[in-house]
Parts: structure tokens; sequence; C-alpha cells
């Protein structure tokens, strides 16, 4: 890895690590990730420097385990069965990991700025791969988040009749996710919610030709998703 040779690095580190008597899925990640980063260099004409290589190898190493995190996700780890780790939990080290691998990354991104070789050009688009990767990882450790219990109505479109965010609400669900596992669902058709409304909602003018009445079916009219959302709850509520 020090001389930029990765695919040699990464048949070495499959080697050795098969032959551990624990190995495990940190073994394929970890020569995955060296591979990946290969991807973006081309052959070096200048070996960097020893602080870089070290950089490039922690990184992959945290992004490796941040990787086998996920990956041991199950069924059992959303809903807490057979001692399987709260998926909340899992998401949570894994963006530990994944944070590591980033700061990194930055560094090397960094030092790129300062006049190094020409082959480690690629590092800043490897960076925003794992920036972007991140992102998801936040929203899903946010959710599964074990210190505070949370509920989300989630609801179901169809798309054979058009709405702004797709499509119109057939079904709609609550789940309850506690201690970072889910603990309670719950799906029922949207018509059933409706007709639980004792006030009759005069809906958008430009809507008026096809309803007389609004209800959480038809409550994402609106091509802002925020806004569309607001309302959908607040069809919830009522």
């Amino acid at each position: 890895i020090s001389d930029f040779r990765f695919n040699e690095a990464a048949q070495k580190i499959r080697m050795v690590r098969q032959s551990q008597e624990q190995a495990s899925h940190s073994a394929t990640l970890f020569s995955s990730f060296a591979s990946l980063i290969a991807l973006y260099f081309s052959p070096p004409v200048t070996a960097p420097s020893d602080d870089i290589s070290e950089q490039l190898q922690d990184a992959a190493r945290s992004a490796a385990k941040g990787y086998e995190l996920l990956l041991s996700i199950s069924a059992d780890s959303f809903f807490g069965k057979n001692g399987a780790q709260p998926v909340g939990t899992l998401f949570g080290q894994a963006e530990q990991e994944i944070k590591n691998a980033q700061g990194l990354l930055a560094k090397v991104k960094d030092a790129t700025r300062e006049g190094l070789p020409a082959t480690l050009s690629s590092m800043p688009l490897l960076a925003a791969q794992q920036d972007r990767f991140a992102s998801y990882l936040r929203l899903a450790r946010w959710a599964f988040d074990p210190e505070r219990t949370k509920r989300f109505l989630v609801v179901f479109q169809n798309q054979d009749a058009p709405r702004a965010t797709g499509g119109v609400i057939d079904a709609y669900g609550i789940i309850t996710i506690q201690d970072g596992i889910l603990t309670r669902s719950s799906i029922d058709a949207a018509r059933n919610l409706d007709g639980q409304l004792e006030a009759n909602i005069i809906p958008p003018r430009q809507f008026q030709n096809a309803t007389t009445a609004w209800g959480m079916r038809d409550a994402n009219w609106f091509l802002d998703f925020p806004t569309s959302a607001r309302k959908i709850a607040s069809f919830y509520k009522k």
C-alpha cells in the first residue's frame, strides 16, 4: 500500500486474513476498499510520503470496519431478537468508523493542495463518495437512535394514480422505534382513516374538479415534498 500497488496489496491482505482462525468480513472489506482506492489512482511516478501512506491505510481500516458493522445487520438486529445487537447501536458504531475514515481522507485531500504528486489528484473524488455515504448513515443512525423513542408515519403511494410526490396514497403505516429497534408497526388503508374525519375539508381550488372532500389519500398534492409531508401528518392527527 505504501507504494500505491493496491491490487497486489489487496491480494496479500486477503491471503493473510483468510489464514487467520477468526477471519471475518473485514478481510474482504479491507481488500475491497484498497481496490476501490486503486481505481482512482494511476501508477505513481513518485511514492507518497510515509504519513500519507499511513493515513490511507488507517482510512481503509476504519472504512472496512464500518462496512463490516453494516453487513452484520440482519432482521434480528431490527427487531432485537436472538441476541443480535440493536440496529441503532450498529448504525452508531458504523458512523463513528466512517467519520474517522472521512477525517483521514480529508487530511490527504488537504495535503494534495500542497503540491504532492499528481497521482493523488483523484483523492477528493473518493473523499466525496465517503461524504455522500456518511449522510445516509447519519440519517439511519438518527432514525434508530437508541437514546430516543420515535414514531414514524409511512405512506404507500400508488403510481397508477399520479400525484405530486409519486402517486395517490392507498395505505399508511405507523412504525415505533425504541432502544434502537423496531418495537411496533401497523398498516391500514388511507380510506379508513379519511372516513374518520368529522369535518369536510375543502381541497385546493385546482383539485376541486376531482373531489369535493380532501383527505390523507390526496394530501400529497404539493410539489414541495416537506409541504406535502406536513399536510399528510396533519390529516393523520385529525
